[in-house]
């Protein structure tokens, strides 16, 4: 008895030695692991350096043929130097020539200047980008976007003065529907020599225009103009809209639009 019990106590203070070593190891491993990471500098957290931030630029419009100039700044830690760039969304419809100036100095914020010509009318987002020179895991900004109208010089993307089309009574639009007098459609109303209430009605022709906010002008939005009909629209980003239209009443052509705007948040 004596015996097998000194042996089972050899063979657990042997396995307990095994253990012992093999958490030796692997807290050497772990330690070996974090000291190379820290000499190549992984892992690096982001104490010490601010992320900066790209100061809002608001919405712009400029006259087709014209330029702007816009400005802005980097606020982040002073002597911190910057990379920085801009970028033009594919959905923009107008065209423009656009350059970016950057003042940088290591006792000052780093200051941005982006000159805007209007090429076409239409809407087009820019998007800036920055980074700093830390090295940091949060040396990204986060990206900034704002949008330009181009408009002709009568303040309108369609080229016709704000007055030149009257609101209809009768003609409502809402998302994806469009209503005139006591027909309704998902898609298109094509109207020809209808009589309603003693009135006779023809659709010419219809498109849907949009705009930042009761401020800005109204801008065509490619691919919704047609012939013969008036057509529903589901906007995909935010602002207000209306449809204009050329109807003929009573034989007499005009130009139209929605006795309503639909506003999208």
């Amino acid at each position: 008895m004596v015996i097998k019990t000194v042996k089972q106590t050899q063979f657990q203070r042997a396995r307990l030695t095994d253990f012992e070593l093999s958490a030796f190891v692997a807290a050497s491993v772990a330690f070996l692991l974090c000291f190379i990471a820290a000499f190549a500098g992984c892992g690096e957290d982001d104490a010490g350096n601010s992320q900066p931030v790209i100061e809002a630029i608001p919405d712009q419009s400029v006259d087709l043929g014209k330029s702007i100039t816009v400005e802005t700044a980097i606020r982040d830690d002073i002597g911190d130097l910057h990379d920085v760039d801009f970028s033009i969304d594919p959905s923009s419809t107008a065209l423009i020539d656009t350059n970016l100036s950057v003042s940088s100095s290591s006792s000052a914020p780093t200051r941005l200047t982006l000159t805007i010509k209007g090429v076409s009318v239409g809407f087009a987002i820019i998007t800036v980008t920055a980074s700093d020179n830390s090295g940091h895991e949060n040396a990204d900004a986060e990206p900034m976007t704002f949008e330009v109208t181009v408009v002709r010089e009568d303040g309108n993307g369609n080229g016709n003065g704000n007055g030149e089309y009257k609101p209809l009574q009768g003609l409502v639009i809402s998302d994806g529907k469009i209503q005139f007098l006591f027909f309704t459609a998902g898609r298109c109303i094509e109207i020809v020599d209808s009589s309603i209430n003693g009135v006779t009605y023809t659709t010419h022709t219809s498109k849907w225009q949009r705009r930042n906010n009761a401020s800005s002008s109204w801008v065509d939005i490619p691919g919704t103009e047609v012939d013969g009909k008036i057509c529903s629209y589901s906007p995909a980003r935010a602002g207000q809209y209306r449809i204009v239209c050329e109807i003929s009443i009573d034989g007499v052509r005009g130009k139209y639009t929605s006795e309503n705007i639909l506003e999208v948040d």
